[in-house]
């Protein structure tokens, strides 16, 4: 099954494609690194899945299901994540739990924990450094129990160790939970890392996906994967 699949779908500005016709497909379970330049689509394209941007044509089917109802097993980090400042990380999660269904899989102090926020204590987010905050965004993301989790540039404000402890957290929420995964970055070795298949965007445009078994057939060694996307990306 997949986890989303997209139909031609576009968005247009003011008469600029940009997203042009994609035909995205996430297997469910699959960890999905979607790789780009600024200004490529990924963010708007990003959106029209989660329901943040009106497709001008085409569709979006999540596991199996057009109608949208399914969108409330998303969890999503899309740009700056959105922040009670003046409470502490605790008292946001708790007040954005009260939003979600019943009986989460994760509770508040786990995904502090998972994030490495557990020692924050009454510290108030609009104290954070942007690290942490990102770090907040991901639990926030994650507070639901998501079976699919959209991650814009997840690792924005982190330092490398920061980096490589959410590139961990990230593995361990596939392989021990089974969470699908559509992640965006412009780190391609952190990327991966943690992904299993590879979409590569340019000016609105999804010009291949490329999973592992297609990599070998092309004899691209797992160095010099970044390589051949930046090819890809430079021919278009």
């Amino acid at each position: 099954m997949f986890a989303i699949r997209t139909q031609n779908l576009s968005k247009h500005y003011r008469g600029s494609a940009v997203v042009d016709s994609v035909n995205l497909c996430v297997q469910k379970g699959e960890s999905y690194g979607l790789v780009g330049a600024n200004g490529a689509g990924k963010t708007t394209l990003m959106k029209l899945i989660v329901g943040l941007a009106e497709a001008s044509s085409g569709s979006v089917e999540l596991f199996g299901s057009t109608d949208g109802r399914q969108r409330n097993k998303i969890g999503c980090l899309i740009e700056i994540p959105g922040l009670f400042i003046d409470m502490t990380a605790e008292q946001h999660l708790d007040t954005t739990l009260a939003l979600l269904p019943p009986n989460p899989r994760f509770g508040i102090r786990e995904v502090l924990a998972m994030v490495g926020l557990e020692d924050t204590r009454k510290k108030p987010v609009k104290k954070f450094s942007l690290g942490m905050k990102q770090r907040l965004g991901i639990a926030t993301a994650l507070l639901g129990s998501p079976e699919l989790l959209i991650l814009d540039e997840p690792v924005n404000g982190l330092d490398p160790i920061g980096i490589r402890e959410m590139s961990e957290l990230f593995v361990r929420l596939r392989q021990e939970y089974g969470m699908t995964m559509l992640i965006s970055s412009h780190l391609l070795t952190e990327l991966a890392k943690v992904v299993s298949c590879y979409g590569v965007v340019a000016n609105g445009k999804l010009l291949a996906e490329l999973r592992q078994e297609e990599l070998q057939q092309l004899s691209v060694t797992a160095d010099g994967v970044e390589d051949h996307i930046i090819t890809l990306m430079e021919g278009n």
